[in-house]
């Protein structure tokens, strides 16, 4: 992990499905950042709360990756 990432690593909120995952504020785009769930299935990245913070449009499960621009920066969650 590179420093920057290290820096701004994402904020994680515990919910009973998984969790909240979200940068605030939102130093990526949503372009950059997506989510690998350990089923393989693939979330991209949202602009939320205004534009502010950048998260995923639903919680996300123990065990998932945070690829940033096709790498994995980030997890498991």
């Amino acid at each position: 992990m590179i420093d920057d990432q290290r820096e701004h690593a994402p904020e994680q909120e515990p919910t009973p499905d998984g969790f909240t995952v979200f940068w605030e504020p939102g130093y990526f785009s949503p372009d950059e950042i997506e989510a690998e769930q350990p089923d393989g299935t693939r979330v991209g990245a949202v602009l939320l709360v205004g534009g502010r913070r950048l998260g995923f449009p639903r919680t996300l499960p123990p065990g998932t990756y945070l690829p940033r621009r096709g790498e994995v920066a980030w997890g498991p969650l």
